[in-house]
């Protein structure tokens, strides 16, 4: 199903624009166009989506630490500083 966000990758985005992030940043990340991701963070439309079957693999980062690490490096945080966070 291309094209087809999860409801995962849409909560990341409204997280991600709370952060300060740009549309065409948000969209790169979560892999969709900028308008859409306008319409999900601005006016509050297309929230909800497909299932997430994703679950990552034994040693894997998470999604969550996977956007700590982008909002850690966004804010010019030292690796360090965004290890010990995780």
């Amino acid at each position: 199903m291309a094209g087809v966000l999860t409801t995962t990758q849409k909560q990341l985005a409204i997280r991600l624009h709370a952060h300060g992030l740009s549309l065409v940043e948000i969209a790169r990340q979560i892999g969709c166009t900028p308008p859409m991701v306008g319409l999900m963070v601005r006016e509050k439309r297309f929230l909800s989506g497909v299932e997430d079957s994703w679950a990552p693999r034994a040693g894997r980062l998470s999604i969550d630490e996977r956007e700590r690490i982008l909002i850690g490096v966004r804010a010019k945080e030292s690796f360090r500083a965004i290890a010990s966070a995780l």
